[in-house]
């Protein structure tokens, strides 16, 4: 689990990868409630962050609950264990 700085065509986001595989990488997105999938070629718009990954677990954890009506109900049990919550 490594903590990146994504670039995409809309700007940057803080991402957190979860996962990394052949083809596919799973990575959470700051503010969004969903694991997502992204093609492998995409790493090369990530770069690393120093920052501590406990403490970027615990921000991730509560936004992702505050966009989510501050209940973990909704999130999907990969997530969960993700960010764990």
């Amino acid at each position: 689990m490594e903590l990146m700085r994504y670039t995409t065509d809309e700007g940057e986001r803080v991402a957190l990868l979860v996962a990394e595989g052949r083809k596919w990488l799973k990575v959470v997105l700051m503010g969004d409630t969903c694991l997502r999938k992204v093609k492998a070629t995409e790493k090369k718009y990530m770069s690393q962050m120093d920052y501590p990954l406990p403490r970027a677990r615990r921000k991730f954890a509560h936004c992702t609950k505050a966009f989510n009506g501050n209940t973990v109900r909704g999130l999907s049990k990969p997530l969960r264990a993700a960010l764990g919550i």
